[in-house]
């Protein structure tokens, strides 16, 4: 019988979490392009590994809920759910419901349009 302890899978691991972070960072940079513009690609990837870190900070363990929490991140600010006016944001976040990332990103796209696409 062939016996796998945790420490090997940790390798497979941090390979899943670089090329995720690789691939995240690409279609972000596609999508974003003006930031990456204002920013310069070395300062975009830096926020989009921030982001993910965030995203992990708060319990978001999905691919699908770090790239809406990358997405928030990117319309708002990297520390947007510390600002007074994305405080129901923070405690959505630091809930536990499963949808919160996309809940949070839907909410702030829907305030962005009805803002006429900027923030506060």
């Amino acid at each position: 019988m062939l016996l796998i302890r945790d420490a090997q899978l940790v390798p497979f691991g941090d390979e899943a979490r670089q090329r995720f972070t690789e691939q995240l960072t690409e279609i972000m940079a596609s999508d974003f392009t003006v930031h990456v513009t204002t920013l310069g690609r070395p300062a975009f990837d830096k926020v989009v590994l921030e982001a993910i870190t965030q995203a992990e900070g708060f319990g978001l363990r999905t691919l699908g809920a770090i790239t809406d929490y990358v997405c928030t991140v990117l319309c708002c600010g990297e520390h947007f759910h510390t600002q007074p006016a994305y405080s129901w944001a923070d405690m959505l976040l630091r809930s536990k419901d499963p949808e919160r990332a996309r809940k949070v990103l839907d909410e702030v796209l829907a305030r962005l349009g009805a803002q006429g696409g900027e923030h506060s």
